[in-house]
């Protein structure tokens, strides 16, 4: 494998399935093969990496445009500091650009990883639908996160040859801490409760705002029921906790914010349902989900909507549950469907957890990377 570089604006410690999606991809491949190049972030942790992390300023704060001009000058001293010989690229708006213009400089191949959302907002304005064009015809190759996503590059002029799909799998995996289930039974007061569970980035096409909605007819129904929301900053979080505040069942909703992943997976565990009815929001759209799977590694059924790359996490009826995002009655039947039939929760639990460990491997995926690279 050739000398290779990731040049992203997400990596850990960020929040997020994209920066989950990239560690896991350079974790899975040789060491002393790979290196990476994100923002200045201030992690401690980085030692624990087997693999050197650059950490600058990528985008700057000073007034002056483009704001990632003094990318070029990073990226320019790493590669020829590591002797990189290929590029993935973890951005193609505005990393693509930049790496396009310094392959033509310092003689290097590059690959783009594209994620659905980038896709969509690059064609917004007629300027960035060329670069981000230009930037994916010079590309060696193209890696989409789902078949939603080839086929928005496909629409897009991308030949179908260039382009292969290397899914997102699972990070959080069994078993959680039970020491952490504890603290969190005692902190919430979990304890003999029915748990809706979602995690994500409160941004508005999560859905989270739907389920928040439907939690009256659910608490109706089944009244030990919570629903926790363990999310990450975002756009819409203003408005989350608006929605909670006004609720008339808003003692049964818990916000959780900067879970630690020990956390994340005690409530993956103690969840009874994972729910995220996601939604395209204009160019917002969710890639792919791989909240769904790690649900379901758990052995919990997931609800999700019907909508972008989550048509293929979930496998309806079997893995879980598709439904129309915006429709808050299928939303509610469904979850109050699975909160009563605790065989079927157990049964659609099993059938998931088996799909993922036979389909989704970081080790099957990554092989598709090591064949590109």
């Amino acid at each position: 494998m050739k000398k290779t570089l990731l040049f992203t604006l997400d990596f850990p410690p960020d929040f997020g399935g994209v920066a989950s999606y990239y560690r896991e991809i350079c974790g899975n491949l040789l060491n002393d093969r790979i290196v990476v190049l994100t923002l200045k972030r201030k992690n401690k942790k980085d030692s624990e990496f087997p693999y050197k992390i650059y950490r600058r300023n990528l985008i700057t704060a000073l007034p002056i445009w483009p704001k990632s001009v003094f990318s070029f000058w990073h990226l320019w001293r790493v590669i020829r500091k590591e002797k990189i010989k290929t590029v993935l690229v973890g951005q193609i708006l505005p990393l693509g650009s930049i790496t396009l213009f310094l392959s033509k400089v310092l003689k290097f191949d590059y690959g783009v990883f594209i994620h659905g959302l980038d896709i969509l907002n690059a064609q917004k304005k007629i300027k960035n639908k060329v670069l981000a064009q230009k930037v994916l015809k010079k590309a060696k190759f193209v890696v989409a996160n789902s078949k939603f996503t080839a086929e928005e590059l496909k629409k897009f002029g991308v030949n179908s040859e260039k382009i292969t799909i290397v899914y997102p799998c699972p990070f959080n995996k069994p078993p959680a801490k039970e020491s952490v289930k504890q603290e969190l039974i005692k902190k919430y007061n979990l304890e003999d409760k029915r748990i809706i569970l979602s995690l994500g980035r409160l941004v508005k096409r999560k859905g989270f705002d739907k389920t928040i909605k439907v939690m009256p007819k659910v608490v109706q129904e089944e009244k030990n029921t919570l629903y926790i929301i363990a999310g990450g900053k975002g756009s819409y979080e203003k408005e989350i906790k608006e929605i909670i505040e006004g609720s008339p069942v808003k003692e049964n909703i818990i916000l959780i914010q900067n879970s630690s992943n020990d956390e994340v997976k005690a409530l993956l565990d103690l969840c009874d349902i994972f729910v995220m009815p996601s939604r395209q929001i204009n160019e917002d759209v969710e890639g792919f989900g791989i909240v769904f799977l790690e649900a379901n590694l758990f052995n919990k059924p997931v609800i999700g909507g019907r909508s972008g790359g989550v048509i293929e996490a979930i496998v309806h009826e079997r893995t879980g549950f598709l439904v129309d995002p915006i429709n808050e009655q299928e939303i509610s039947e469904k979850i109050i469907k699975l909160l009563k039939d605790k065989e079927l929760r157990r049964k659609i639990g099993e059938e998931g957890r088996r799909r993922v460990e036979q389909e989704f491997t970081w080790n099957k995926q990554v092989e598709k990377i090591k064949d590109l690279l």
